[in-house]
Order: structure tokens, then C-alpha cells, then sequence
């Protein structure tokens, strides 16, 4: 199979890399339109990718980006005429706005705990985590061989009928451990060093009734134990959205805890935990004198996990 994948994140190289290993056809877009550069796999193969050829029309697309990229993104494709007649593989933190009219039919949802890092020419595969797939539309097949040459690449990789429930519990792990990780300027595991109980719980409260009036069942208190199983499970690594601020990028905060919001307000419920967090987030984002503040606790790169 011909594979495309897109973005220069430590995920998409992660997976391009494992692909290539599995004697894949793996063709990479960067953002500048530049050759992709060579890479070293935990610290043992040199992975050299080809850069994406228009002319060699893919099989398989993974566009694993940010939330605010993704409409750009797909406005930028709509030009190939494979756009809406081969799978697209997204991953991305967090939910978009009506989601069901700006992903194509053709759209997968790739979840994952994987963890995996950059540091220039250095790529590693931090931690062992699984993976999940699932169409946007529920109707749609699950297309065996993509998914067989997946698992064998970068197992487990799980088909899920309903990939939507996993995507709203990861969004619900992530918003009870990411704001918290910037507003104490800590790695995952350090959280348990702080008062985290109570807005834990406030966040799962008001996650669950939004939930309930979308016709979805989840225990609070399940919703806690959770992202407290991944926090212990990832102590040592720094989520996503901190080492955004420490490289003083745009965080994905407005569809984590801002889209949890943005949904409550609509179904007329309050989530003022969820909105004190999105709102200090978004101050510490827009402030460079706050951001540079924060610095890395430890002299290697910290693994970004999924959550």
C-alpha cells in the first residue's frame, strides 16, 4: 500500500517510521513543501521518508495534527482527486465544532496512547501505549487491510464500531490532566503533589451531566479513577499541552476544555470549572512573559502522550 502521511510531529514520524519498517511505501507532506529530513529512531535505524509526489496518488492518508489545523488542512486537500475517495486517518487532541459537516465521509479517527518524542534529529518511541480506529460515519466498513498492515506496524491497533465514546473519554482524560499540568508548570506524575482532587471531580461532574444530555452515560467517579490510572501511568511524562507552552506555541485548549463549554452553553448547563481552566490556560498562552517563565524540569526531553 502507498501510504501519505501528514504533519512533523513526533506521531506522524512515529508511525511513518513503523510503516516504512513493515517495507510500506510511506510518502511524507511537510507544512513548508520541503523534502522531509532524515531521523533516527530510538537511536538505532536511520529512517529517510520520501517527500509526498502528487503525481503517485496514496492509498491510505494520516494527517496527525493539531485541532485548530484541521480545517486548514482539509480546505488544502480538497484540490487532489483522492481527497474524498481514500481513507483519511485523523489524529488530533480534543473535538471540533459539528464535527459531522466538516470531516469528509471518508474520515477516520485514529486514537492512541502512544507516547513518542523529538529532539532534532532524534526520534523515540517513549512508551508502549494502543491504539483505536474508527469511521466518522458509523455505517462505514472497516477496511481490513489498512487496518491489519496498521497493527502490524505500531500494535495493538483496535477497530471500534463507535470510536466517538473513546474519543469523548479521551477528551474527558485530557481536560482533567492537561489545564492542571500548566497551571501547576508539572509533569503528569506530579500532579499527585497537588490539590487536585476537588477540580478533578468538579471537571468529571459537569464532563458527565454534558454527557447525559447527549445521550451518553458516564460515572463521574470512573471518569477520576481514569485519569488518575494515567497519570500514575505516565508520571515521568509532560502532557501535550505544557510543552506547548514551554515552546511558546498555541495550545488545543479551546477544544478540550473551551469545546466542553462551548457544548454546555448551548445545551443552557454551566461548567465553570472547565472555563476557569480554558480561561487561565488561554492567559498563560497569550502571555510570553508568563510562558517564559516555565522551563523543563529535567535535561532530556519529556515524552508527549496522547493524553
Amino acid at each position: 500500500m502507498r501510504w501519505l502521511v501528514y504533519g512533523e510531529g513526533a506521531l506522524s514520524g512515529l508511525i511513518a517510521a513503523k510503516l516504512q519498517q513493515q517495507h510500506q511505501h510511506v510518502m511524507v507532506a511537510t507544512r513548508s513543501g520541503t523534502p522531509p529530513q532524515a531521523f533516527i529512531l530510538n537511536q538505532e535505524s536511520t529512517i529517510e521518508l520520501d517527500a509526498f509526489d502528487p503525481a503517485q496518488a496514496p492509498d491510505v492518508v494520516i494527517a496527525a495534527l493539531k485541532a485548530y489545523d484541521i480545517e486548514a488542512w482539509l480546505e488544502q486537500v480538497q484540490e487532489h482527486s483522492w481527497y474524498r475517495h481514500i481513507p483519511l486517518i485523523l489524529s488530533y487532541n480534543g473535538m471540533l465544532v459539528a464535527e459531522e459537516s466538516v470531516l469528509p465521509a471518508n474520515s477516520f479517527h485514529w486514537v492512541t496512547t502512544q507516547g513518542a518524542f523529538r529532539h532534532g534529529a532524534q526520534l523515540n518511541h517513549a512508551g508502549q501505549g494502543e491504539s483505536w480506529l474508527g469511521a466518522q460515519q458509523r455505517d462505514r466498513a472497516c477496511p481490513a487491510e489498512m487496518l491489519a498492515t496498521l497493527n502490524r506496524s505500531l500494535p495493538p491497533f483496535e477497530w471500534l464500531p463507535n470510536i466517538q465514546l473513546k474519543r469523548w473519554q479521551k477528551l474527558a482524560i485530557n481536560c482533567l490532566i492537561n489545564p492542571l499540568t500548566v497551571l501547576y508548570n508539572c509533569n503528569n506524575g506530579e500532579l499527585l503533589n497537588h490539590p487536585i482532587a476537588e477540580p478533578q471531580q468538579q471537571l468529571a461532574n459537569e464532563f458527565v451531566a454534558l454527557a447525559k444530555q447527549l445521550g451518553m452515560q458516564w460515572s463521574a467517579a470512573e471518569l477520576v479513577a481514569d485519569a488518575q490510572r494515567v497519570i500514575q501511568a505516565t508520571a515521568n511524562n509532560r502532557s501535550s499541552m505544557l510543552s506547548d507552552i514551554i515552546r511558546h506555541r498555541r495550545t488545543e485548549i479551546d477544544y478540550l476544555n473551551g469545546f466542553v463549554v462551548q457544548q454546555c452553553e448551548q445545551l443552557g448547563l454551566s461548567a465553570p470549572t472547565h472555563r476557569w481552566l480554558w480561561e487561565h490556560v488561554k492567559a498563560v498562552e497569550n502571555r510570553p512573559q508568563l510562558s517564559s517563565s516555565i522551563k523543563s524540569t529535567t535535561s532530556r526531553p519529556n515524552p508527549d502522550r496522547a493524553e
